[in-house]
């Protein structure tokens, strides 16, 4: 079976490829920027918020998980977590994790 790094470019890959790059330009950007400035600042204000104002450190991955999972999920579903105590958020996280290694 093909994998991901060795599948061929057959007529689904090239389409699937035009579609990201259709989903990638300035302007189809400039469309998504509430999105992502929500986003963005979501993570930042959590770090900011958890650490306490700084005062304490805090490993910021699972913001950053999150802000990616997010901008995923609000492109393709129209939903995004709001915590990053969300249970089915922690289980998706892991669930790729897993997958990854």
């Amino acid at each position: 079976a093909a994998t991901i790094g060795t599948s061929p470019w057959d007529e689904r890959t090239k389409k699937q490829r035009r579609v990201v790059g259709s989903l990638t330009t300035g302007p189809a950007i400039q469309k998504l920027r509430p999105m992502l400035d929500l986003e963005t600042f979501s993570m930042v204000s959590g770090i900011y918020n958890d650490s306490q104002n700084g005062r304490i450190g805090i490993v910021p991955h699972i913001y950053q998980k999150r802000l990616a999972l997010n901008i995923m999920m609000m492109f393709c579903y129209g939903t995004r977590f709001e915590s990053i105590t969300d249970p089915l958020l922690l289980q998706i996280l892991e669930d790729a994790s897993t997958i990854a290694r």
